[in-house]
């Protein structure tokens, strides 16, 4: 038997996991996307009495607030990319270890992402931004799966395999819009009107499903 075919189950075998990660990490990115902007709506209501312009000016700086809240996800992934290359480049190659710690700390990001409601109104959008980087950090992984994929295949398996990997994180990116859908009828919360509180509600649902990842 061949040294090729006696080390291809195992090869296969790693790069499904790659794939099955790649395609629950954008799945659970793309779950929170589209419900961003609405759940910081929800968090941080305008201050009672405004006038109508002043109401109006609030949503717009809120508005504002919410493309640094986007652009926070990206910089973390640039930023965690050449971290996490680095750190497998000294571990020799491996990514298993990063890829663990990538997983934990998605989950915790989302997790706390799902529970702002629980800190005062004045922390939120801070937090938001944070949660958001920290989830973007975590995303760096998806750089180090190619990297493996690329490295773990001969040459005449190397296209395929690249083009199943995103073709996984292309399906994650579909799923997640559809399952943020299927919670909608959770609808908005209904304790909006206290300091804290802690719900599950259309948004807070989706920071779960990042969580379970």
């Amino acid at each position: 038997m061949s040294s090729r075919a006696s080390s291809s189950s195992g090869r296969l075998r790693s790069v499904t996991i790659c794939n099955l990660a790649m395609l629950f990490l954008q799945l659970a990115s793309s779950v929170l996307t589209a419900g961003i902007y609405p759940y910081m709506k929800q968090l941080l209501p305008p201050d009672e009495g405004l006038s109508a312009a002043e109401e109006q000016a609030y949503w717009d700086r809120l508005f504002h607030a919410y493309g640094v809240v986007v652009a926070s996800y990206p910089l973390g992934q640039m930023i965690s990319s050449i971290v996490y290359g680095t750190l497998s480049k000294k571990m020799g190659g491996s990514v298993w270890l990063v890829s663990v710690a990538s997983a934990y700390s998605f989950g915790a990001s989302a997790a706390l992402y799902a529970i702002l409601s629980v800190f005062p109104q004045s922390a939120r959008l801070p937090l938001i931004v944070t949660t958001r980087f920290l989830m973007g950090f975590s995303s760096g992984y998806m750089a180090l799966a190619k990297s493996y994929i690329a490295t773990a295949t001969y040459p005449d398996e190397r296209t395929g395999a690249l083009a199943k990997n995103s073709g996984f994180q292309s399906l994650g990116a579909v799923v997640g819009p559809l399952l943020q859908a299927a919670v909608t009828p959770l609808q908005c919360s209904d304790k909006v009107d206290q300091d804290t509180y802690i719900d599950l509600d259309l948004y807070t649902a989706c920071g779960h499903v990042g969580e379970m990842r």
